[in-house]
């Protein structure tokens, strides 16, 4: 995520809107709902199968 095609940190108004987010705390954002990173009952060998399967 630290691609340039992701651009450069915010600053400026930029910076002062996202700060205040109330979703911006302790320095970043917090989903308001859990976003797990995989669904429950999904695994790799699921995921590699769906790929190359």
């Amino acid at each position: 995520m630290r691609l340039k095609v992701f651009g450069q940190h915010p600053r400026g108004t930029s910076m002062t809107r996202i700060q205040s987010s109330p979703n911006y705390r302790e320095g970043k954002f917090h989903n308001l709902t859990h976003s797990p990173l995989m669904k429950d009952g999904f695994s790799v060998r699921a995921m590699w199968g769906f790929f190359y399967g």
